[in-house]
């Protein structure tokens, strides 16, 4: 908790946020990706914005999630991967690269969830001044309750049951001698064994 919100003073905050909610409940934190979309929609629809920027993907369990879910908890749409971005307060154009050196160009009408990509930003760094401002800014902590959400709202709705390595493969078999022969009982074990031919 105090290492989050130590983040968010020398991050956000320092470089000109205005204020911060910090959803910190214990049963969001060991909610699923859907338990965490469901809290920030709730914590969204209490602010007065139309645009919702997230991180690529998370750092916990890297699985891409969150702001798709969140795009479907706000009945908002969403554009992923985005590299470039811009808006005129109304509608919005976003550039996201789609594979093989190509990209998409999409438009569309604000609100919109965005999922940032390398090369949106460029980083900058906060100011002394601007930190020390920003240690005075308060942040918002609502917890569930305050979000009109119940531990139930958030359970997760995904369990995990093992972790593990998959099995390993046999090792590879080395054909030796004549090429002729080598050629001969390749094709014999992918008949007989490996039963592709």
């Amino acid at each position: 908790d105090d290492s989050t919100i130590t983040q968010l003073r020398g991050g956000g905050l320092a470089l000109g946020a205005e204020r911060a909610v910090l959803v910190n409940d214990p049963a969001v934190l060991a909610s699923d990706s859907l338990g965490v979309a469901k809290a920030l929609a709730a914590a969204l629809k209490n602010e007065d914005i139309q645009l919702v920027f997230c991180g690529k993907q998370g750092a916990d369990n890297d699985n891409v999630q969150v702001p798709a879910m969140l795009s479907e908890c706000l009945g908002w749409p969403q554009v992923s991967f985005v590299t470039e971005f811009s808006t005129d307060g109304t509608t919005f154009q976003a550039t996201r690269e789609v594979g093989g050196g190509k990209a998409e160009v999409c438009t569309g009408n604000l609100p919109v969830v965005i999922t940032c990509d390398r090369g949106l930003n460029t980083p900058r760094y906060a100011k002394l001044p601007a930190i020390m401002k920003a240690k005075r800014k308060k942040i918002a902590k609502p917890s569930l309750a305050d979000l009109g959400l119940s531990a139930d709202d958030v359970a997760p709705a995904v369990e995990f049951s093992a972790y593990g390595l998959p099995p390993a493969r046999p090792a590879g078999r080395i054909l030796e001698g004549e090429v002729d022969d080598q050629v001969k009982e390749l094709v014999s074990l992918l008949r007989n064994e490996a039963k592709v031919v």
